[in-house]
């Protein structure tokens, strides 16, 4: 069975409404109060019959449609396309059933189209929600076994129904303490028959003399066979005897428990009706109460309020006021729409202060005059040449600062290396006289020592203004080149190579720090000169930034702004002015009609009464406007009361009824057990119990021991000996004694034979066969039928157990999928549901998590329904049930339902978007919140 539209005429909020249901997996996503609920609840009820008004189901009637009901158009395998239409009638409503060949039907059609199955066992099976899974815990062996064979070997219930017939009729023809039923009735008849029949032989003197005989034979015989019973039974007592002492002590103790233990006549169920009539009364009771707290909150609910009062005493002031309101509404809606137009260009001139980095506490410049603009130009020419100059001044003496500070380091690093002034003037002294004795060299010596002074002033040159490195080099080279120039000359010097080239070496490095103490005397002076300059200009400055400053204060400009941004934000100002222009405009509009409505209330006599002071017009106007339409919504609602307490008392006396006559029934059942209250009676079952308890032993106990006397239960193993051997002497005897009585009746029983065989005797006889052969028929029809409902009920049994392994196997199958392979086994054991995980551990399903015993709950019903599909099909639908699995296992129920979805349609109703990314859009319908 499918389900390929949903059509509503009218249930809950649901009204004129259809759903396609185009895929086997149909969706239907919507959030709190969309209408699932519902939905689901209608396909139930088109399907099973509307809740009772007495149920605790709610029957979704319409309030804005007289129309209730509606059709489900399923596909069925068996019938073809099927209309289902339900509509208000009786209890459960009106079905009609349309077939594919134009044939209707009533509910009996529908009933063969459900498989005879009822709401109850498709809402157990073929229903999701999460009350099914918290009532997993309680599901053991016995109640999985009660589905299968509520569903039946062959799909069906009847023939369970059959064995209850067959059960029915056989309890028609006997009873074992009845008269009416037939065999009891021809038993009572052939006992009559056989009583004339014996009537008829004794008509034959002979006849009579040796039935006589033979009775004194078969009593003789019944004697000896007496004898020999009871003196086997107590040979075997006392063979036993010697066994049982100990059993035999504890009766008797039991036996005097029992004396002291009075027997008592109680109904099995009496304390269940007890238990069921204190159940009503205190349901009624309790009924009584939620009623009259009910009636109470109604008084509560519905009392006048000191607004009614207010406005009977101004009534016909208000009344006439309350025709203006329409009028007085529009006037407050414009004026609250100017409001928020005022507030939202007041918000829009805040914001775009605050974009802009306005302050917020200023307000906007005015516009500029042409003199206040060439101001403007002025100052801003004048601040950007000065800036300019002043930026050139500040470059420059930094430069100076740096070539300064390079000659100090350079001057530093020579006058470290300088010799004393006292013996460079030694050494001076003994070259001019060492000079005198020396010829000259040629000319290349002299153009030596030139190009070695040439590249020391280029060193130093290049060291102001480049690094220490490059001037070092100059000086090696000078060194290396005078060195070279100069060695011939060396060699007539009466003092060594080394002190010369050392002497040359000071010399040259005097030289270089004379030169740089002359030029950072230059440097200096040029910078003190840029300095000057500098202050000069920053002052001249400062002056036309000050002259600015007063601009922007006498212009209105924020003075945060400089030149640049008040020249770019010009047009902004100009737009913020029109924008201030239109909030004063709206607030003279919005004063006039204030203005007004103030006038108009302040005529009201009745304002002071109704309206705080401290209000102004507007919500004054609105308290009164809220005012009025309350107190006419509770005059309407007082008439509502009226009806609504007529009710109420109405229930209350039904149910004060009711306790009442639970009361009279709780009164006669005390009464009939001799109780005056309740504990008296629970005293005396207790009593019963007990009673039973100590029977229940002395059955067992004496079930395992023969029949004795008191006297017999003190004798010695000696004297049970003794008396063995004196029992099995006296059977030898009786057994003798019965084959010669047995030989006696034969000789009599041919006699009687021959004197049976004519007259008036025969023809009883025959009628007596006669009747004790339909006697015989009615006993083997008994017999069938009893044979029957057993055969039936053990052959369901027998189905039963076949069914389950393979539904267990696949729950299995199921349950280690959706847990990843944590879970492997179910075991149904006795009156519990076990799991065994992978490392072969049993757990209860009551210690297991939400998480866990969701899946579990999940496989056994899919697993159920995919084991009877060959008989019975009907579409699966889902309640939000998975709000405790983790995603991962959230992730494969939703793939496992898919794969189910395959031969079973699924309809799912969630409030879960995880879903909608397995579902594609088209098998998706959207439940908008109305």
């Amino acid at each position: 069975m499918k389900i390929k539209r949903i059509v509503i005429y009218g249930y809950g909020k649901w009204i004129d409404k259809e759903f396609e249901l185009s895929s086997s997996f149909q969706l239907f996503y919507g959030k709190n109060e969309a209408g699932k609920s519902t939905l689901m609840s209608f396909i139930h009820s088109i399907l099973f019959g509307f809740p009772t008004r007495h149920s605790s189901l709610s029957r979704y009637e319409p309030r804005e449609s007289s129309r209730y009901g509606g059709k489900l158009i399923i596909d069925d395998s068996r019938f073809g396309e099927v209309s289902i239409e339900r509509v208000a009638g009786k209890v459960t409503g009106d079905v009609t059933v349309l077939f594919e060949d134009g044939t209707t039907g009533d509910e009996r059609a529908l009933t063969t189209l459900l498989y005879d199955k009822n709401r109850s066992f498709f809402e157990s099976i073929y229903t999701f929600n999460l009350k099914g899974i918290e009532n997993i815990e309680e599901m053991n062996g016995e109640q999985l076994n009660r589905h299968f064979l509520s569903i039946g070997a062959l799909g069906n219930e009847k023939y369970l129904n059959l064995a209850d017939r067959y059960k029915a009729k056989a309890s028609q023809l006997f009873k074992p303490t009845g008269r009416k039923p037939k065999i009891n009735v021809l038993a009572s008849r052939l006992e009559e028959k056989h009583h004339r029949v014996i009537q008829a032989k004794e008509t034959n003197k002979d006849y009579t003399n040796y039935i006589q005989q033979a009775q004194l034979l078969q009593e003789k015989l019944q004697n000896v066979e007496q004898q020999e019973e009871e003196s086997s039974k107590e040979l075997s007592t006392y063979k036993e005897l010697t066994r049982k002492k100990e059993s035999i002590q504890e009766i008797q103790q039991l036996t005097e428990d029992l004396k002291k233990t009075p027997e008592l006549n109680l109904p099995d169920d009496g304390l269940y009706q007890l238990k069921h009539i204190n159940e009503e009364i205190n349901g009624y009771r309790h009924k009584v109460e939620e009623l009259q707290m009910q009636q109470k909150e109604l008084q509560e609910e519905y009392r006048p309020s000191n607004d009614l009062l207010i406005y009977q005493a101004f009534e016909e002031e208000l009344k006439s006021f309350s025709k203006e309101l329409d009028y007085w509404q529009d006037k407050v809606q414009t004026t609250q729409f100017q409001k928020q137009e005022q507030e939202s260009l007041k918000n829009q001139l805040i914001e775009t202060k605050i974009r802009e980095n306005l302050p917020l506490n200023e307000s906007v410049p005015k516009e500029l005059t042409p003199e206040e603009w060439e101001d403007f130009v002025s100052l801003k020419k004048a601040l950007k040449r000065l800036g300019d100059e002043v930026t050139q001044l500040e470059t420059d003496i930094d430069r100076f600062n740096y070539r300064i500070e390079a000659n100090n380091d350079m001057i530093d690093k020579i006058e470290k290396t300088l010799w004393p002034l006292e013996k460079f003037k030694k050494m001076k002294e003994k070259s001019e006289f060492s000079n005198k004795k020396v010829v000259l060299n040629s000319k290349e010596n002299k153009r030596g020592i030139g190009l070695a002074i040439l590249i020391s002033i280029v060193s130093i040159s290049l060291a102001a203004l480049m690094s220490q490195p490059v001037f070092l080099v100059g000086v090696g080279l000078a060194i290396l080149i005078v060195f070279i120039g100069n060695k011939k000359e060396t060699e007539t010097l009466d003092f060594s190579s080394e002190e010369i080239e050392e002497f040359y070496n000071q010399q040259n490095l005097r030289t270089q720090w004379k030169e740089m103490l002359t030029s950072n005397d230059v440097l200096q002076e040029e910078q003190r000169e840029k300095e000057t300059l500098f202050l000069q200009l920053k002052n001249e400055k400062q002056g036309t930034e000050d002259s600015f400053l007063e601009w922007k204060k006498q212009t209105g400009h924020p003075l945060s702004l400089n030149v640049a941004e008040i020249e770019k934000k010009q047009p902004l100002f100009h737009s913020l002015r029109k924008m201030t222009e239109q909030i004063d405009a709206l607030h003279d509009t919005i004063k006039v009609t204030t203005e007004e409505l103030t006038e108009r209330l302040h005529q009201l006599s009745s304002l002071e009464a109704i309206v705080n002071d401290e209000l102004n017009s507007m919500d004054s106007f609105e308290k009164m406007r809220r005012f009025i339409k309350q107190v006419e919504n509770e005059l309407d609602s007082q008439k509502e009361y009226v009806k609504k307490t007529e009710q109420v008392q109405r229930d209350i006396g039904y149910f004060v009824r009711l306790e009442k006559e639970s009361g009279k029934r709780k009164y006669r059942l005390l009464e009939s057990v001799g109780a005056l209250i309740d504990e008296d009676m629970y005293k005396l079952y207790q009593n019963k119990e007990e009673r039973k308890h100590i029977e229940s032993r002395l059955t067992t106990l004496r079930e395992n021991l023969p029949d004795l006397s008191e006297e017999q239960k003190e004798w010695s193993l000696d004297k049970i000996d003794d008396q063995i051997k004196k029992l099995e002497t006296h059977l030898e005897e009786l057994k003798k004694e019965k084959t010669h009585i047995i030989r006696e009746m034969m000789e009599v029983e041919r006699a009687i034979k021959n004197l049976e065989e004519g007259g008036t005797y025969s023809e009883l006889l025959q009628e007596f066969e006669n009747e004790k052969s339909v006697y015989q028929d009615k006993v083997n029809e008994w017999s069938a039928l009893n044979i029957a409902a057993s055969l039936i009920e053990k052959t369901l049994q027998h189905a039963k157990e076949d069914k389950l392994p393979h539904t267990i196997q696949k729950a299995e199958t199921f349950f280690s999928y959706l847990t990843d392979g944590e879970y492997s086994s179910i075991l149904v054991e006795d009156d519990a549901l076990f799991v065994l995980n992978q490392e072969g551990v049993k757990w209860n399903v009551k210690e297991l998590s939400r998480g866990t015993v969701e899946p579990l709950y999940i496989a056994l019903r899919l697993a159920f329904i995919q084991n009877t599909k060959d008989s019975i099909r009907f579409p699966i639908i889902i309640d939000d049930s998975f709000v405790n699995l983790d995603l991962m296992r959230l992730e494969k129920m939703y793939h496992l339902l898919l794969e189910v979805s395959k031969d079973t349609q699924i309809i799912y109703f969630t409030f879960d978007q995880t879903i909608q990314s397995y579902i594609t859009p088209q098998h998706c319908t959207q439940l908008n919140e109305e």
